[in-house]
């Protein structure tokens, strides 16, 4: 490690693939389930960094709310073969296994190796002697080998978002030793459900022939700030908000609200089609039940290709035949939400529908029931979202199973959930909110590492 390794001297670095900010002016962005809620706050309480790659134009590092920002300036080339090429193309079809074909492109691959080179170059450069950097998700998975190779002093975590794929589905992966390889450098990986954790040990005993090293694995559930959320819902302005837009939907007898993002393109659509066969059944009365749909692409989600013509066309088919002049039968919402802009959708919603053919966690789910101070409202909650786990009082449902779909949604729409179910999982929300979660898989890290640099000194094999 030389000097121009350690410019800046941070204790705490974040490297993501996005920056938490809208560059001009600079201030924080805030859509629906972006992970900056949730770290950006803990990142502020240590003076730490966050170093991501960005196609804005240059600048200097900045400072906003306690937080460092460090942009790593990319051209639109890069970006587009990194981000809406292999992270979009390749890995997320891959990572996600939700019906998706992942698609292989050698400039794509060598754009991915670029980035992650250039955000480890900073890190290195970022992080003071001994710091602690967290790396997010698979758009970095090189991160960790790059880095180690240039800091074996720093503490290392990772944390996958994502779900991670059954080792035959990511066997398929042409460059899945180094993927392995630089993933184990890491100090502590985190996962969102033990499900994840199981399918990286699995593909580690059976395709880490590159690498000797088994790293520590955990399990770490992502959670939402709890505390904003309520405060938020007890607003007059926003609450007022949730009348309006109801009235503003026709004041239906029942307000439904499902969330989606790019990455799960096929679970839209299965949600969609379910929901036109209950019309087309006359099963549901879209002149006293209307769904909300609101398509995330921005935030976290902005890097990937928004593909939005088969989801269009399906909401209009929808609309043009179960939907009245001045009353559609999908209300379809296609922008970035702030935070107090979702809370009176999520306030006016009876129904929340949250069925991800494959999740890691869905921060929706627990932003809707966060919302919900007075204990009402229901949850319809995908069985293979990482949120089923910490909430089974939800109305768990295969999403694969149209039928069962169907059945949940009329169930929900025929009765309130229990007051205490509700009351059960905002109570666990509560004692597992954003900051609880970053503290454990700090905390963890910390430990981890210990545990790692007292192997080394023995000269034991991870």
């Amino acid at each position: 490690m030389t000097a121009a390794d350690v410019t800046a001297g941070y204790d705490l670095v974040i490297a993501a693939a996005w920056l938490p900010v809208h560059p001009d002016p600079v201030r924080w962005r805030d859509g629906a389930g972006n992970t900056a809620r949730v770290l950006r706050a803990t990142v502020a309480l240590h003076g730490g960094a966050w170093i991501a790659p960005t196609t804005d134009p240059p600048r200097d590092p900045e400072l906003l709310d306690g937080l460092w920002l460090h942009p790593v300036p990319l051209d639109q080339v890069a970006s587009d073969d990194y981000l809406h090429g292999h992270c979009a193309g390749t890995l997320a079809p891959l990572y996600h296994d939700a019906g998706l074909v992942p698609r292989y492109r050698p400039r794509w691959r060598t754009a991915y190796r670029e980035v992650n080179r250039r955000v480890a170059i900073a890190v290195g450069r970022a992080a003071a002697p001994g710091a602690t950097v967290w790396i997010h998700d698979y758009h970095l998975q090189l991160v960790p080998g790059l880095l180690r190779r240039r800091r074996p002093d720093l503490r290392m975590g990772f944390f996958l978002h994502s779900p991670f794929p059954s080792a035959e589905r990511f066997a398929t992966q042409p460059h899945r030793d180094a993927l392995l390889a630089s993933l184990c450098a890491a100090d502590l990986i985190g996962f969102q459900h033990t499900r994840a954790a199981d399918n990286f040990a699995t593909a580690v005993d059976r395709l880490g022939a590159a690498t000797t090293a088994r790293p520590l694995t955990g399990v770490f559930p992502t959670s939402v700030d709890v505390a904003a959320i309520e405060s938020l819902a007890g607003r007059a302005d926003i609450r007022d908000g949730a009348l309006q837009v109801r009235a503003d939907l026709g004041a239906p007898d029942t307000v439904m609200l499902a969330i989606g993002t790019p990455e799960q393109a096929e679970s839209s659509h299965r949600l969609l089609e379910a929901y036109a066969e209950l019309l087309a059944e006359r099963r549901i009365d879209p002149s006293r039940t209307t769904l909300v749909y609101v398509a995330v692409c921005g935030d976290d989600a902005s890097h990937l290709r928004c593909d939005r013509q088969r989801l269009d066309r399906l909401i209009a088919q929808i609309n043009g035949v179960y939907g009245r002049l001045g009353q559609p039968a999908v209300h379809y919402v296609h922008r970035e939400l702030s935070l107090p802009a979702l809370v009176p959708l999520y306030l006016a919603a009876d129904v929340m529908l949250a069925l991800p053919l494959q999740d890691g966690m869905n921060l929706a789910a627990k932003e809707y029931l966060a919302a919900r101070a007075d204990d009402t409202g229901r949850l319809v909650l995908s069985e293979f979202s990482g949120a089923a786990a910490e909430l089974p009082e939800a109305d768990l449902v295969n999403p694969y199973d149209i039928d069962a779909v169907k059945a949940a949604i009329i169930a929900a729409t025929q009765a309130p959930a229990r007051s205490g179910d509700i009351a059960a999982m905002r109570h666990r929300m509560r004692r597992h909110d954003a900051a609880a979660w970053a503290r454990g898989f700090l905390s963890a890290l910390s430990e981890a590492a210990d545990t790692e640099r007292g192997r080394r000194s023995i000269g034991v094999a991870r």
